[in-house]
């Protein structure tokens, strides 16, 4: 995902277009995905910890 970020937003995306919108949605895509990857890990860290 990161490397089409990357590879589009060579500033060849004009404003408006089709693409332009897709970096949108893909950066979006990573948001959340990497949000609930750290959410999973807080979660199961919490579970698993061991108190002394």
């Amino acid at each position: 995902m990161t490397a089409f970020i990357v590879e589009v937003s060579g500033g060849e995306a004009p404003a408006g277009s089709t693409l332009h919108y897709s970096l949108y949605a893909v950066a979006l895509t990573l948001f959340v995905f990497t949000l609930i990857m750290n959410l999973l890990a807080k979660y199961v860290s919490r579970k698993f910890r061991e108190e002394y």
